[in-house]
């Protein structure tokens, strides 16, 4: 619980998201306690170039995390996110992505190389494009000293002239975090960093065109 709080007090300062193509919105859910934000991105980039892009699960890790790691001021995150592994297959035979991170604290706060596994629970393929899904859903699939559940869902839509990108998040932090977490801190915190993943995203599709 220690390392917990120690870790919630790192993420408190942060700055609003700086890809303004990249409209978010978050409410509060008090009847299940949960932090639900959606929102979507507008592509210049053809359908079936994006559910691509999205389908190569093994590429990940080469775009997702891009600048993540600094606040749009240029100051670093003391927790590191560094890489993002796929593993296909599992127990529901889609497959989990790894998000491997440090954080940057002296002994014994600080760590290396840990591991926060998001299973993949949904995804849809579009027809006539292999490898391609237009939509793809992770949970948080493992144990967390922060969240107790955590789910993202993103779908694409579109043509062969542009596409729009939509995702919604539902988070739910452990009791005692849930008190520390006031919506202002949620919006420049775990807000910032799933547009951020989604600006990367665009960025990423627009280079693939």
């Amino acid at each position: 619980m220690i390392r917990a709080l120690a870790l919630l007090a790192v993420l408190l300062p942060a700055a609003s998201l700086a890809a303004e193509t990249v409209v978010t919105r978050t409410t509060y859910d008090d009847d299940r306690e949960m932090f639900v934000t959606t929102g979507e991105v507008v592509l210049a980039v053809p359908f079936e170039t994006v559910t691509r892009v999205a389908g190569a699960f093994a590429a990940y890790g080469r775009w997702a995390l891009v600048d993540i790691n600094r606040r749009p001021g240029g100051k670093a995150f003391i927790t590191q996110f560094h890489d993002v592994r796929y593993l296909p297959g599992g127990a529901g035979g889609r497959g989990a992505f790894d998000l491997v991170y440090d954080v940057d604290l002296v002994w014994p706060f600080g760590s290396e190389n840990d591991v926060i596994r998001f299973a993949v629970t949904d995804t849809r393929p579009v027809s006539g494009v292999p490898g391609a899904v237009e939509r793809l859903a992770v949970e948080l699939g493992g144990d967390s000293a922060l969240i107790e559940t955590f789910e993202l869902v993103l779908w694409a839509t579109g043509d062969g002239a542009g596409s729009t990108v939509r995702f919604k998040s539902e988070t739910r932090f452990v009791g005692i975090v849930d008190t520390f977490f006031p919506m202002s801190v949620y919006r420049k915190n775990v807000e910032w960093r799933i547009g951020k993943v989604i600006a990367n995203l665009q960025a990423h599709v627009e280079k693939a065109r």
